[in-house]
């Protein structure tokens, strides 16, 4: 269950940077409601990713002894958190091959599990 959590709530950081990209590069971009959304959602989904990760991942190393999915999620929840201080066009890169490597993370997670 905490893998499929991680799996939609990095799903979502990727869904929300592809549309978001998709609104600022179509000129939707100058809408204040999209640039205050980015502001709230970003660090909202984050906290989501984290602590579904860490209920997550240490327990199902604890079970598998395998670290790749553990280390994977840090490199993925690293990149989002870094995504909130980088340039909005690094931001959309960052998060969203960070949220695919969560997604990785959470999906190798569930099948050591299984």
């Amino acid at each position: 269950m905490k893998d499929r959590l991680g799996i939609l709530f990095s799903g979502l950081c990727v869904v929300h940077c592809i549309l978001f990209s998709f609104f600022l590069w179509g000129g939707v971009g100058s809408i204040g409601f999209i640039a205050a959304s980015e502001e709230l959602i970003h660090p909202i989904l984050l906290l989501l990713v984290f602590f579904v990760g860490l209920i997550s991942f240490p327990s199902a190393y604890i079970k598998h002894k395998q670290k790749g999915p553990l280390l994977l999620g840090i490199i993925g929840t690293t990149g989002l958190f870094l995504g909130l201080f980088t340039p909005i066009l690094f931001e959309i890169l960052l998060t969203t091959l960070s949220g695919t490597v969560l997604i990785t993370a959470h999906l190798w997670n569930y099948r050591l599990n299984r």
